[in-house]
Order: structure tokens, then C-alpha cells, then sequence
């Protein structure tokens, strides 16, 4: 699956000036299925997606996906210098 994602500059737009916004084209490759451990908790089979540039050969970032809610459980995302940053989530339930 292919997906453009569409930036804008931060800071609104000088007066008389249009907004600048940035393309950039992703390419989203679901590579097989895994087990993941988020919060102490083993999510059983996720899938396993990776983020691709739009010619897939640097590669952005990896997901692991279940099949309920939340659905995203673990996203990496990969940095130019090589190092990455993890991002976990879990389903909360709401108090009552």
C-alpha cells in the first residue's frame, strides 16, 4: 500500500504568503506475523508492517498490528543516523 502523508510548515504563513506543504510518499510492506511483548503483556501472532520510502529501499519504521483494539501496539521508527525511537501503546479502559 502506498499512502502520501502531507506536511505543513509549522508556523502559520506570513501575510500575503501561501502555506508551504511538503509531499512525501510512503510505501507500507506487511512483511509476516509475530509475537510482541508491550507493557508486560504478549500479543500472540501481530503483524508486522514496514515503512518504507517510496522506492522501498531505506527503511522508515516497523509496526506490529493485532487484530482488536488498539490495533497499533508498537511502532519503531527508524532515524537517519540509524538509532530509533519506540513507541508503545495499549487499550485503556475507561473509569467508571
Amino acid at each position: 500500500m502506498r499512502r502520501q502523508w502531507r506536511t505543513a510548515e509549522p508556523a502559520p504563513p506570513k501575510p500575503g504568503r501561501a502555506r508551504q506543504v511538503a509531499t512525501e510518499t510512503h510505501l507500507y510492506v506487511v512483511r509476516n506475523r509475530g509475537d510482541v511483548e508491550v507493557f508486560g503483556k504478549t500479543q500472540r501472532r501481530a503483524w508486522v508492517g514496514e515503512d518504507r520510502n517510496a522506492d522501498g529501499s531505506i527503511l522508515l519504521g516497523r509496526m506490529w498490528i493485532i487484530d482488536q483494539l488498539p490495533r497499533l501496539v508498537r511502532w519503531t521508527i527508524t532515524r537517519p543516523d540509524g538509532s530509533g525511537v519506540q513507541i508503545d501503546q495499549e487499550l485503556v479502559a475507561p473509569k467508571s
